[in-house]
């Protein structure tokens, strides 16, 4: 699992500076209607670049099984985030056949944990690394920016007991540090939130991000 994961990373620069930056993963969106998706070939060129010193997470919306374990081999994923209305029954089959971690990540409507709760008690031959959650949109899976409402959150997060799980939606510099503190999550997730526009990250925001991030993680580890 990571502390800090920048999402949606479209070029070699881009990621380079996110690892230059100190963050611990970046995203690969494979969702072919997202602003932010990356091409096969492209994806390769950003993962060479990145060699083994950060976490390659690549993300799917609904895809085949099947899909999922080739670009997980061409690419040399390190960990798969599924992003879309997975059953407990696909995410078994894609752990059996990519043999790499897995995040769930759910879009929390009204910031409730009930979808959450109800997959994992549903989970039946697959235990997922951990799970993300994200604000609900109903047009978007994941970078609207739309952030989750922390006060219900942190009164319904220790229902998911030890399970480490990410924070994302609408996490920028200016906020990242605040969340962190209050609901201490294991990791926290952004993509717009260090943006010039989208699938363009900001080099001084993505700098900015992670230095508040890691503060504010060494803050709460003491």
């Amino acid at each position: 699992m990571f502390r800090i994961k920048i999402c949606g990373v479209t070029s070699v620069d881009d990621a380079r500076h996110i690892e230059d930056a100190g963050a611990d993963a970046i995203g690969l969106n494979f969702f072919p209607p997202s602003p932010r998706y990356v091409p096969i070939l492209t994806a390769m060129k950003i993962s060479e670049a990145m060699a083994d010193r950060v976490c390659r997470v690549g993300l799917f919306v609904n895809t085949d099984p099947q899909q999922i374990s080739e670009v997980a081999r061409e690419v040399s994923l390190d960990l798969i985030q599924l992003h879309g209305n997975e059953t407990s029954q696909l995410v078994a089959d894609v752990a059996k056949r990519t043999n790499l971690p897995i995040i769930k990540a759910f879009r929390c409507r009204d910031s409730d944990l009930t979808s959450v709760l109800q997959f994992l008690q549903d989970q039946r031959s697959c235990q997922v690394e951990g799970v993300l959650l994200d604000a609900y949109s109903a047009d978007q899976f994941g970078g609207t920016g739309i952030q989750l409402d922390a006060e219900k959150l942190v009164r319904q997060i220790g229902l998911l007991g030890e399970l480490p799980w990410v924070l994302a939606g609408g996490l920028t510099d200016q906020n990242v540090h605040q969340a962190i503190r209050l609901l201490r999550p294991f990791g926290v997730d952004t993509a717009s939130g260090v943006e010039s526009e989208p699938g363009k990250k900001d080099v001084e925001m993505v700098r900015r991000f992670v230095q508040e991030a890691k503060k504010a993680f060494s803050e709460i580890l003491q």
